[in-house]
């Protein structure tokens, strides 16, 4: 098979849907595995919500699962601190943006802004509250574990609190105690 580099997703898909229309479902399967494999390696392209399939001509399951398949074995190296720096200083963020802060721990977020000084603590609080109210619904893991370690940071003194309140972080309710 030649040239699937230069064919796009929904001409791939059709040619697809046309082999299993006409009974030819190995030879389909196999043209969706082999035009995942001939693309180059950019996590953005096997990123299905990027491909633009119609609801009349849906993504084919076997090329929507290579798609996947390629997708996960992307890792992505990006230091979280730099993404959220780099967006509170005027970055547009991207899903992958999202992602990689989906996957940050409470303990790594609380060492993320408890190792940060100046200008760039702030930005950093700012930014991942932001981010995390923004994608409570599709990533809420971000909101969990940024409000678990902005919650532990507050709770070591009283002047943390008021800094990290006036950086928009809420506390949630006590338990009675003042």
């Amino acid at each position: 098979m030649e040239n699937l580099t230069t064919i796009d997703s929904i001409n791939i898909n059709g040619t697809i849907s046309f082999l299993r229309e006409f009974g030819r479902d190995d030879q389909a399967d196999e043209l969706a595995r082999a035009y995942t494999a001939a693309q180059p390696d950019h996590p953005r392209f096997f990123d299905l919500s990027y491909h633009h399939f119609s609801a009349d001509a849906p993504v084919d399951p076997v090329l929507k699962a290579a798609f996947e398949a390629r997708q996960s074995e992307f890792k992505d190296e990006r230091d979280p601190k730099a993404v959220l720096l780099a967006i509170g200083r005027g970055e547009p963020w991207q899903d992958e943006d999202v992602r990689l802060l989906g996957g940050v721990t409470a303990d790594s977020f609380q060492a993320m802004i408890e190792g940060t000084e100046g200008e760039d603590l702030r930005l950093i609080v700012q930014t991942g509250l932001q981010i995390a109210a923004r994608h409570q619904e599709d990533q809420p893991s971000i909101n969990s574990a940024l409000n678990e370690a902005l919650a532990r940071i507050a709770g070591k003194s009283p002047m943390r609190a008021r800094r990290l309140r006036a950086w928009g972080y809420k506390a949630p309710p006590s338990d009675g105690c003042s």
